[in-house]
């Protein structure tokens, strides 16, 4: 599983997306320290990818659809939409560098809109939709549980993919 967060049925579900959000951020300093020649920058970017991967099949699975299940003002779902947006975009970056992982400028580049589009996400999400979870009344213990076996599930079914491609 790589730099993954260990998930434990003992957090809640916002304790659980923090931590993984903290495991991103170091993994985008450690990139951000190698040279753009660095041989490891790639398996680092691929590593990064595939986290980011697995965290927003998460949120687009778990996290967001329960919080607008129980929010409904206007800032909310605009918050909503907007990690939807920034999700869609990481992905379809994250795509891009896995095409061009023998390329380090053009990895470089990708890397270069990727990380500052990630950590906003990050931030944004956990100054906003983090406290509408916190008051919403959601039993966040169970959502916790829920992405556990749902992570879980989609890095099977990823390494699985990944086994019939190679």
């Amino acid at each position: 599983m790589g730099t993954a967060v260990a998930l434990s049925l003992k957090r809640d579900a916002i304790e659980l997306l923090r931590a993984e959000h903290r495991a991103v951020e170091a993994q985008l300093e450690q990139f951000e320290l190698l040279a753009v020649s660095d041989a490891g920058r790639a398996a680092a970017a691929a590593e990064i990818g595939r986290q980011l991967t697995y965290h927003t099949m998460l949120e687009e699975d778990i996290f967001l659809p329960e919080v607008e299940a129980v929010v409904h003002t206007v800032e909310a779902r605009r918050a909503i939409w907007i990690a939807r947006l920034e999700n869609d975009l990481t992905n379809t970056l994250v795509e891009r560098s896995e095409a061009v992982l023998d390329d380090a400028l053009l990895l470089d580049a990708i890397f270069s809109v990727l990380i500052p589009l990630v950590r906003r996400h990050m931030d944004a999400q956990e100054a906003t939709l983090f406290p509408l979870l916190h008051d919403a009344g959601i039993d966040r213990r169970l959502m916790a549980a829920r992405i556990s076996a749902h992570r879980a599930e989609v890095e099977r079914a990823l390494v699985a993919e990944h086994t019939y491609d190679d």
